[in-house]
């Protein structure tokens, strides 16, 4: 197994038109084998009697895929799919037994947080001791200890021992130490999942920026829902193979679990279209045609939705407090909206029906009968049409629903 390092690679500072899309990663048939040794197999190795000893573990199985500049690429797979192995094999650490992997710049690895080395260490002491090891340019170190101790917030804690930190703490003084230099490509093993919210809001802002400069990366982690927030595209590993890939929006919902529905108790009737309109500014009025069963009490809820790479769905409107009478057989639930406030493009309608009937509680959903949704695949497009806006909405949206058998 080789790694190649092309250091002529340019620094990414600013955004690069040049650059972005260009490739940064590439794995060729990636394999890695590891060898549990019982006691007669070492005497044997020691003695040199044997060439071929213990039982092999296949971890990875010719992997190919690519990552390119200004992208994030996702890598999700149950514990012992392979997803840290691979990562480690790209950075350097460990040896593939077949393929070999391309790095254009310099990498730098978000591993696990530990260790961190002598936990004796202040924060301080461990920053200076990891930048004494890396390239710093012309860069001081006294300059990147003071960004470390600014970005971790760690304030006086700085000084003290690694040993009398939080877990959340050290993973503040890890991510600030790893990210100081700002480097081409970037390993991540759900290292920014650990810690506080407001502490991984701040990571995913600081690498959307290296992104933004044409960085580019690897982020592996059992969470979806955090590699939607981050990543462009997904490969999904099995047994040391990768057996899906693609763009997230699309890959994600297929994994996720089915949700069993009631379509006999109500349903949206066949002849909902997947397809709406709506122009910018003026008023809209959506129809959406429900069979019944019998009269029930539903709740119905609408929202509109944008996918944006590497921020993930993002809600715009919603409307989830429609308590709706149905009788048996078709009924018409129409949403009006007046000036209608999104920009102009393409949206994701999503829309549910739940059983509410509940006296002492009508909030709760009891049982969900029907839904049109991102999450199943199966969400209804809106196309917006009108003047060019520079914002995503206008506010105050105010909605008007009216229901009719």
């Amino acid at each position: 197994m080789s790694v190649r390092n092309d250091h002529s690679a340019p620094t990414w500072g600013v955004v690069n038109e040049e650059v972005v899309g260009m490739p940064a990663v590439a794995c060729v048939g990636i394999g890695k084998e590891f060898r549990a040794l019982t006691g007669s197999d070492c005497w044997r190795l020691l003695v040199g009697s044997a060439e071929d000893v213990g039982c092999k573990d296949t971890v990875l199985e010719d992997v190919h895929f690519s990552v390119r500049c200004g992208t994030f690429v996702g890598i999700m797979g149950a514990n012992g799919a392979g997803k840290s192995t691979l990562l480690r094999v790209i950075g350097g650490i460990l040896n593939a037994t077949a393929g070999f992997v391309d790095v254009s710049g310099e990498l730098t690895g978000l591993y696990e947080l530990g260790p961190l080395g002598d936990d004796r260490l202040s924060g301080r002491e461990y920053a200076r001791r990891y930048l004494s090891f890396q390239d710093m340019g012309k860069q001081p170190i006294d300059e990147a200890v003071d960004w470390i101790w600014n970005f971790s917030e760690l304030g006086d804690y700085f000084d003290l021992p690694i040993y009398t930190y939080s877990s959340g703490m050290k993973a503040r003084l890890f991510f600030s130490v790893a990210t100081v230099l700002p480097r081409d490509i970037y390993l991540v093993d759900e290292a920014m999942s650990v810690g506080d919210e407001y502490f991984t809001s701040k990571c995913w802002r600081h690498m959307r920026r290296q992104i933004a400069q044409g960085a580019a990366g690897i982020y592996v982690s059992q969470s979806w829902d955090s590699i939607l927030s981050f990543c462009t595209e997904m490969h999904v590993m099995d047994k040391g193979r990768i057996v899906q890939s693609g763009p997230v929006e699309e890959l994600v919902p297929a994994l996720l679990p089915v949700q069993k529905l009631h379509t006999e108790i109500a349903h949206f009737h066949e002849s909902l279209g997947d397809r709406f309109t709506a122009v910018n500014g003026e008023d809209v009025e959506f129809i959406f045609p429900v069979v019944a069963s019998m009269s029930r009490t539903v709740r119905f809820v609408i929202s509109v939705d944008v996918f944006r790479p590497g921020f993930g769905w993002i809600l715009l409107l919603l409307q989830g407090r429609n308590y709706i009478e149905l009788v048996p057989g078709r009924n018409d639930i129409r949403v009006s909206i007046p000036a209608f406030p999104l920009a102009p493009g393409k949206y994701a309608m999503n829309i549910a029906l739940s059983d509410a009937y509940d006296e002492s509680d009508r909030r709760g959903a009891k049982v969900m009968l029907d839904n049109r949704n991102w999450s199943l695949g199966n969400q209804l497009q809106l196309d917006v049409a009108g003047d060019t806006k520079s914002n995503a909405a206008v506010l105050a949206v105010k909605w008007k629903l009216k229901e009719s058998a």
